[in-house]
Order: structure tokens, then sequence, then C-alpha cells
């Protein structure tokens, strides 16, 4: 599941890049790019509505988490099952 929604995301991804790029090529203005680009704002927005945002950043640190708890068994890693061990971990890569 979480496999298939990570490639269905870069899917979307790409079709949305390569829209941009059609319209570049072709002098037209995307409408959805503002002049001044500022993924901070953005980012404080997303925060303001969901504080238990989970970042890539945040998302590498449950992947070396989970990973180094598989390890000294020799597993690929262990998953873990509490949103609130996850949010925990997640949250000490972001500010």
């Amino acid at each position: 599941m979480i496999g298939t929604n990570k490639k269905d995301a870069q899917e979307t991804v790409d079709a949305i890049l390569a829209d941009m790029s059609a319209a570049a090529q072709n002098g037209k203005a995307f409408p959805h790019v503002p002049d001044s680009p500022n993924a901070d704002l953005v980012e404080s927005l997303v925060r303001s509505r969901q504080p238990d945002l989970v970042t890539y950043s945040g998302w590498e640190a449950i992947d070396r988490h989970e990973r180094s708890l598989g390890q000294p068994s020799g597993r690929p890693r262990v998953k873990l099952t509490r949103i609130e061990e996850m949010l925990r971990i997640a949250a000490d890569e972001n500010p």
C-alpha cells in the first residue's frame, strides 16, 4: 500500500512538472506558480492547518529508526506501529 501511494504521488508530481514545462515551452504562464515562491511560507501555512505535518526529513528519520531497529536481527527494518512514536521521531528532524 505505502509503496503504491509513493509511486502514485511521484506520477502525479511528474505530470504536474510536465504540464509546467510544456506551458513554459509554449510561452504560456502557468497560473499556479507565484512570482516569488517561498517554501517557508507554504510550510508555515500547512503547519498552521496540520500541526503534525511530517516532512520528508521527518520521514527519513522514521526510515532510519526502523532500519536501525531491524539491523541487530538481520531484518531490513522493524516497522513502527504507534502513530505517536512515529510523530515523535519525525519531529526530532523538524524545526
